[in-house]
């Protein structure tokens, strides 16, 4: 991932000494972008009250809060992350919004990360 899609995705402008157009793949380059992440809309994010969504007429989202509500694993393809577009079985705990977004997220277990994740709903598509 280039430098600059890095800072753009975490809402960062200019990181004085480090190189735009350069990938993130030093230590050094992980930790100078590591230390400007507090304060910025990633901690904000996480901090923001989240709304549970009990109900949609959007059929995609309708499925999601069921199978949160029912507790049934499913699997989607998540068009994001480290591997856009790959298969991923997960257990859901809830669909919500964060008030600072107009974004839906699905909190749920991730089986290939054997981690909670939290995916951003139109970056996602059933299997």
């Amino acid at each position: 991932m280039k430098v600059s899609a890095f800072l753009q995705l975490f809402g960062l402008k200019d990181i004085p000494n480090l190189d735009t157009d350069s990938e993130v793949t030093e230590h050094e380059d992980i930790a100078v972008l590591s230390s400007h992440l507090s304060s910025h809309p990633l901690e904000q994010w996480q901090e923001s009250p989240r709304k549970e969504i009990s109900e949609s007429y959007d059929e995609t989202l309708q499925t999601l809060i069921e199978n949160a509500q029912k507790k049934q694993d499913f699997a989607l393809y998540y068009h994001a992350g480290s591997h856009p577009g790959q298969l991923r079985r997960v257990s859901p705990l809830c669909v919500f919004r964060v008030e600072c977004r107009d974004f839906t997220y699905l909190l749920a277990h991730c089986h290939l990360r054997d981690a909670q994740r939290t995916f951003r709903v139109d970056r996602l598509s059933l299997a």
